[in-house]
């Protein structure tokens, strides 16, 4: 009896389409047939999705874009009736043809990693972030690019060309690597680029005119980065000859330039509110010996002769820095021991060694420099040194960072139409930048408020504001900025400094004084401005 009913029940079944039965009929646990080939739960991958035969309505779960990351996956639901445009997240189509489109289903916000992207760091999840922001700007409802918790390597610049947010989990304090959402730039590639209109210019920023553009974008927790970027420099020109564009000067740094470098941004010319920016091509490079010490008193006077109290070796004091006490020493004989006190005839004085280097770049280091400059009096920076962020158009900018930039961490850039006036940052941090810590230049990158930015180890200023009218900046701080603390433009700019904070000279920058410089007609309302005002700063 058994055997009989097997066979009858094959017979049954592989005549059930040609009698008409349909997976209605059929019961399976809760439910029937037709619901369960509808609600096909827990395909590993996208790939798996778009291999399947779909039929209309069909509902399926996907568990991860690409097999086994668990990033990415969601609810698809089959319509045969639909012909959106395909991309790589929302819409997709079957890999066999079936007319109709896969829609996910998702409520007010995407990934990147429902486009594609992996946040390992290491393969580039450009074009994935660059579909999700296209898809939340195009969106009919209210919809956002969420950045999970994860590190992203980006090979090109995220241009914003509409008012879109972009939201990560990072706090705006931490430093790389700890925010809890970063992206990692190419080399030579800024970071990203708020822009006005849709119509781009060279270096890949906005040219004047179009329409409002991503006027009003919001950036939330997110920190960034530019691959491969390790060195900060500011120079002291010593003689520079007009006629053969030759430049000899000093140069510190945080590793060593060999010959053949370029030195991009490498002096800083205001003129009526005009940055001019200049690239040094680096043609012979002399190592300086040295020795930094710190002292508490400063009976020393430059020529004095010096006795490592432990190592015996002698040296001639070359500097007496001001501020804080920086001792430099030159015309080393033997080899100083880091940590040894140091004696000097009669008055005794002791100072502590800090670092003892024959080759310079311990730390900062201090060579001698010459090489070919050349300018470019372009409005923007030079191309494909790589900014942070870049406000072509208002923004607001919140609990973010930009650690290791070559040129600037964040920009705002804007006139002759383009238009960034009243932008906000508010809790940014910028860390090792190669050029200024924060900038704004232009006839339109006014009004904006600079709030809680905390700004560390930049080769320009830490705060530099040439622009026409002026922002206003409060409870900033910042530290270890090679050409100054604050600097804001002698015309027109109006800029107000409330409860700022600047730290004093670093003993590891002895040769310079980097004070602020603040103009005519900006203010400073309280703070403590421990680099000091130097003379060019009027009531000051």
């Amino acid at each position: 009896y058994g055997g009989v009913k097997t066979l009858y029940d094959k017979n049954v079944a592989a005549g059930a389409g040609a009698n008409g039965w349909t997976s209605d009929l059929v019961a399976y646990k809760a439910g029937t047939q037709t619901l369960f080939n509808n609600n096909v739960e827990g395909l590993e991958s996208i790939a798996d999705l778009l291999g399947l035969k779909p039929r209309d309505k069909q509902r399926v779960y996907v568990k991860s874009y690409h097999a086994g990351l668990k990033k990415g996956g969601g609810w698809f639901v089959f319509d045969a009736s639909s012909t959106l445009a395909v991309n790589s997240g929302t819409v997709l189509a079957a890999n066999d043809g079936t007319a109709g489109r896969w829609l996910r289903q998702y409520d007010d916000y995407v990934t990147p990693e429902m486009f594609g992207a992996k946040g390992d760091n290491v393969n580039d999840d450009y074009s994935a972030i660059m579909s999700a922001i296209v898809v939340a700007a195009n969106s009919v409802k209210p919809c956002y690019i969420d950045f999970p918790s994860t590190n992203y390597y980006s090979s090109d610049t995220i241009n914003l060309k509409n008012s879109v947010r972009l939201v990560g989990r990072s706090t705006g304090q931490s430093i790389y690597p700890k925010p809890l959402t970063n992206i990692e730039f190419a080399s030579g590639k800024d970071g990203i680029v708020v822009n006005r209109g849709d119509t781009f210019g060279a270096g890949g920023r906005s040219s004047a005119g179009g329409n409002g553009g991503a006027d009003g974008a919001e950036i939330y927790g997110i920190g960034i980065r530019q691959r491969g970027y390790t060195k900060v420099v500011a120079t002291s020109v010593l003689d520079f000859n007009t006629a053969t564009n030759q430049l000899i000067g000093q140069a510190f740094a945080n590793n060593k330039f060999v010959v053949g470098d370029t030195v991009k941004s490498l002096k800083l010319d205001v003129n009526n509110g005009v940055v001019t920016d200049y690239s040094l091509t680096i043609t012979s490079v002399t190592d300086v010996p040295r020795v930094i010490g710190v002292t508490s008193t400063l009976p020393l006077s430059v020529g004095d002769t010096v006795t490592g109290g432990t190592s015996g070796a002698t040296a001639k004091v070359a500097y007496v820095a001001q501020q804080t006490g920086a001792i430099g020493l030159t015309n080393i004989v033997g080899s100083f021991t880091v940590g040894e006190t140091v004696t000097s005839g009669a008055n005794s004085a002791k100072i502590t060694v800090m670092s003892n280097s024959a080759v310079s770049f311990v730390v900062y280091g201090y060579s001698n420099l010459s090489g070919t400059i050349t300018k470019d009096t372009s409005l923007v920076p030079m191309a494909n040194s790589g900014s942070g962020f870049v406000l072509r158009a208002r923004a607001n900018i919140k609990n973010c960072h930009a650690d290791g930039w070559a040129y600037i961490g964040a920009l705002v850039c804007a006139d002759g139409g383009v238009n960034a006036n009243l932008f906000n940052f508010d809790t940014v941090a910028i860390n090792v930048t190669g050029y200024h810590g924060f900038a704004t230049v232009g006839g339109d990158a006014n009004s904006g408020v600079i709030k809680a930015v905390n700004v560390n180890s930049n080769g320009g200023y830490g705060f530099f504001d040439a622009s026409f009218l002026g922002n206003t900046y409060v409870a900033c701080h910042l530290s270890n900025s090679l050409l100054g603390a604050y600097y804001t433009n002698t015309y027109n700019n109006q800029s107000a400094l409330l409860g700022c904070y600047s730290e004093g000279l670093s003993p590891l920058e002895p040769f310079k004084t980097p004070r602020s410089t603040i103009g005519r007609d900006s203010v400073v309302v309280g703070g403590t401005h421990g680099a000091g005002f130097d003379e060019r700063s009027i009531g000051y």
